[in-house]
């Protein structure tokens, strides 16, 4: 289970980072989100490793919590993005319309 939300998680972020690269504005937004996010993963993780044997079970139910949430986060991240998308359409046909009025 931990591993099939990282490699969710994962392939995420690649999609938002993809998208950074093809638009390059959109760094601002996803720069924070991802770097908070990560550093999370990152913190639970190392809590995890330096558990006792005892507090495993603790710590691995805490560890999948802390993926879950940042898996969702990110699927939260990609539909803001997909909305700026639409945004940034529905922008650009208004100003064409106008344009051809």
């Amino acid at each position: 289970e931990v591993t099939a939300t990282l490699n969710r998680s994962d392939q995420k972020c690649e999609v938002i980072l993809n998208r950074v690269l093809e638009e390059p504005k959109k760094f601002r937004r996803v720069r924070g989100f991802l770097s908070g996010h990560l550093a999370r993963v990152a913190e639970i993780s190392t809590d995890f490793i330096g558990l006792s044997s005892e507090r495993q079970t603790e710590g691995l139910t805490k560890l999948k919590r802390g993926l879950i949430a940042v898996d969702k986060a990110l699927d939260q991240e990609l539909d803001a993005l997909d909305r700026d998308e639409v945004l940034d359409v529905e922008v650009a046909l208004k100003v064409l319309e106008r344009q051809l009025a």
